[in-house]
């Protein structure tokens, strides 16, 4: 089973539209569901109790966007599917039978260390990381939350050791909703903090943090460049 890692606020059409795409591509009891939502945004827990997902996790809204990582961390703490997919409410899934696709590429991995891209349509990098339990277990979290950018922290980390294994087959449309994101708390701020170089030092410390926890060697390290 995959369980599917969606932090919300503020969308609740995008909510009722996300699980719709996934009811009418993916064979019952293949996903469950698990949403993070504030405890501050009762519109979202409201859609969510009327939309019966398989699990939801409410949480103070922190830092807002600056905290994805810890809202995925609770949400992998909570899930009970052998793959671990970090998603946003603004995708759709358009691929009948995605799950048994995805299962069907992690099973070349018997070790369980692998980040599963999917073909975004719109978007030519992997951020919907789809990873086995496996990770978790061994690195003791799903996303470090030193960091900002959940998706491009697991993209480093497997392409660092040659374990980033694209699903083309699985389409999923990533809208990027340009409506102000309610996640966000000073939004501003947080992107301008990623584009420094003491940001991605960071970055680079804890994606070798990673890959050391992980046990496998190195070949590859992404180039940043400042912006």
């Amino acid at each position: 089973m995959i369980s599917l890692l969606i932090p919300t606020r503020g969308r609740s059409s995008d909510l009722v539209a996300l699980i719709a795409s996934v009811r009418a591509t993916a064979p019952i009891g293949s996903v469950e569901m698990v949403f993070r939502v504030d405890d501050d945004d009762p519109p979202s827990a409201l859609t969510l109790a009327m939309l019966d997902p398989d699990r939801v996790v409410v949480g103070p809204r922190g830092r807002g966007y600056a905290d994805l990582p810890a809202f995925f961390n609770a949400m992998a703490a909570v899930a009970r599917g052998d793959l671990l997919m970090c998603g946003n409410d603004d995708m759709r899934f358009e691929t009948i039978g995605w799950p048994a696709l995805l299962e069907a590429a992690a099973a070349a991995y018997p070790d369980g260390l692998v980040n599963l891209g999917v073909a975004t349509m719109n978007d030519a990098v992997m951020p919907f990381s789809c990873v086995p339990r496996a990770v978790v277990d061994r690195l003791g979290y799903l996303n470090d939350t030193r960091l900002l950018w959940s998706d491009v922290f697991l993209r480093d980390v497997f392409e660092a050791i040659n374990r980033a294994h694209l699903v083309p087959a699985v389409h999923v449309r990533h809208l990027r909703d340009r409506r102000p994101d309610a996640t966000r708390i000073d939004a501003a701020a947080i992107e301008q903090a990623t584009i420094t170089p003491a940001y991605w030092a960071l970055h680079h410390r804890c994606v070798d943090d990673a890959v050391d926890a992980l046990g496998l060697r190195r070949t590859f390290r992404r180039e940043v460049r400042y912006a």
